[in-house]
């Protein structure tokens, strides 16, 4: 790989102990528009445009017409981003495959100008030349990303299409198929969710009463007290707990109860209801109450309450899949930053705490996952007309709890599903390189659903969301209307920390993880620049936290309390 740019100074600033001082490195103001490789500065109008939306993007002042985006601070979220901001700057669609292959401001300028003059038929709004745009857009986009294999489903005008492209299994080249099945992972909690919403149906609990007299033991914190968690408060990730305690001890416990039970040991970020910290240990004490209240494995309730019902095969109750599936689950892959491609990837093996919030072993085909799409879609119904779940908690599955702030794409989360917008919804999970995309538009009765045996493919779902709707996964149209002075300090979980500093452009940050010793590794740092969906994208050489970075206030003020990293949640602390 060639440098972008190599800068010659006479000396290296250094902290008082002699190391180097990487802050102040970071800081210095570099000018892009000099040296070989970063070619004349823009010229005419499209370029000046472009490079305006790069330079408010990554938090550059100067760059040149021919650097290229990804040697600069780019990445495959920023690359979305990018995507969607020039659409929006042009009034074009811009798919981020394109971008790939047009990575300077000259190539991006004209393959804008080329959209604009392209003499086309007008895009079809029709359900056939909208499959067909989505059909055209998996198998081009896949391919322009280095997908080995995805799947695509679209509901449509009472109509549900399939589309599949590449390989399960690219050495001994197995298609891509309708019997192909991928690992769901966190897809689980809505589905726990349906099923614990099924025994509030029943009257076996209620949605807004204290669950302590359920599991006394779960609701204990280090601190001595017994917290009031409600079924509502878990399902829409508000319960508080501080799953980071996880960073640095063990959850290799024998089962269920033993871990749940093990929560005595943690601490409570916030008082349950305040604000949204996703939670994978909520997820685990739905499935821990889920068989306490029926005494079977919640897997089996899950079977049972939902999956029979909808046709689905059974799933195994077991933490591994353990050929469960024959050999119809697809290879997983992961991107090699390095070598610029997807490399195969095999599941680790998984602990209890990672079962019930997003389990390798349970593999669905696009099929399957469409049956479920369809049972949230026409709240609670099957398609064969049975009803599972009351119209009213259906509805609020899918109605919104809680604020998300500053995220790239989610707006809220209902009740077991995450919020696009005001009324899009479904889930974005991952796992062991699979990334499975499910989004509901209940308004029009269409669905879209993605299965790709690669991580992450953002960038490909963004591309097949536009090509069915004209918008995309992300968006751009929120401000961040905080004081960013009041952003600065440390903000600390048990097992993450982030400390945020302010640059000489831009916010700047440290961050850590803690270690199974009790100390604090620092892991990254770097600069936090505006995304414009409300929060901040992280720039960094090592690229550790490559997310979504917002600052949430207590509630009634404007001041930040909490930050989220990712999904990491941490509490300011000074």
């Amino acid at each position: 790989m060639q440098p972008a740019k190599i800068v010659l100074d006479e000396a290296l600033p250094l902290l008082p102990n002699g190391k180097v001082d990487r802050k102040t490195l970071l800081a210095r103001r570099v000018d892009w528009t000099e040296g070989s490789a970063a070619g004349s500065p823009p010229d005419g109008a499209d370029q000046v445009a472009v490079a305006r939306v790069w330079s408010r993007l990554l938090g550059l002042e100067q760059l040149g017409s021919d650097l290229d985006f990804f040697s600069v601070g780019g990445h495959s979220l920023l690359a979305t981003l990018l995507a969607a901001r020039l659409g929006e700057e042009f009034g074009v669609v811009v798919k981020v495959a394109e971008l790939y292959r047009n990575r300077t401001v000259t190539e991006q300028a004209r393959m804008i100008r080329d959209k604009r003059e392209r003499t086309t038929a007008a895009i079809g709004t029709s359900a056939e030349a909208r499959l067909r745009a989505v059909a055209e857009t998996l198998r081009d986009s896949a391919r322009g990303h280095g997908v080995p294999g995805a799947g695509a489903a679209v509901y449509i005008d009472g109509e549900l299409d399939f589309i599949h492209y590449g390989f399960d299994d690219a050495e001994q080249r197995i298609p891509r198929s309708a019997q192909s099945r991928q690992r769901i992972t966190c897809v689980t909690k809505a589905l726990l969710a349906f099923v614990a919403l099924r025994l509030v149906d029943r009257g076996l609990l209620g949605l807004d009463e204290p669950l302590s007299g359920h599991l006394p033991q779960v609701f204990r914190r280090r601190d001595g007290r017994t917290v009031k968690v409600t079924l509502r408060q878990l399902l829409s990730h508000t319960s508080g707990i501080d799953d980071s305690y996880e960073v640095w001890h063990e959850t290799d416990f024998e089962d269920l109860e033993q871990y749940v039970t093990a929560f005595g040991a943690y601490g409570q970020l916030f008082e349950p209801g305040t604000v949204f910290a996703y939670s994978a240990c909520g997820t685990s004490i739905v499935a821990a109450l889920i068989e306490k209240l029926l005494g079977v494995p919640w897997r089996r309730a899950v079977n049972e309450l939902l999956f029979v019902p909808l046709g689905i095969e059974e799933i195994p109750e077991t933490l591994a899949e353990d050929g469960h599936y024959g050999d119809s689950v697809a290879d997983g892959h992961l991107w090699n930053d390095k070598a610029q491609t997807y490399r195969p990837h095999d599941p680790v093996p998984q602990t209890v705490a990672d079962d019930a919030a997003g389990p390798f072993s349970i593999c669905l085909t696009l099929g399957e996952l469409a049956q479920i799409a369809l049972l949230a879609l026409n709240d609670g119904v099957t398609a064969q007309g049975e009803r599972l779940l009351s119209e009213e908690l259906a509805r609020q599955m899918r109605t919104p709890q809680v604020d998300v702030p500053g995220h790239h794409f989610m707006h809220a989360w209902g009740l077991g599903w995450l919020m696009f917008g005001p009324s899009a919804f479904g889930f974005n999970s991952n796992g062991s390189g699979h990334h499975n995309f499910i989004q509901v538009f209940p308004e029009e009765k269409t669905f879209l659903l993605l299965l790709a045996n690669a991580y992450p493919v953002f960038g490909l779902y963004e591309d097949l969301l536009r090509s069915l709707t004209g918008r995309g996964l992300v968006h751009t149209d929120r401000s961040f209307d905080l004081e960013l002075s009041d952003c600065v300090g440390r903000y600390e979980s048990d097992g993450y920390r982030i400390t945020v500093h302010r640059g000489t452009e831009h916010l700047g940050y440290v961050y850590a993880e803690r270690q199974p010793d009790g100390s604090w590794a620092d892991l990254d740092e770097g600069d936090l620049v505006l995304s414009g969906a409300g929060g901040f994208s992280s720039i960094s050489e090592r690229n550790v936290l490559a997310g979504s970075i917002s600052f949430i206030p207590a509630p009634g003020t404007r001041t930040p309390a909490f930050a989220r990293v990712g999904q990491r949640f941490v509490v300011k602390v000074s």
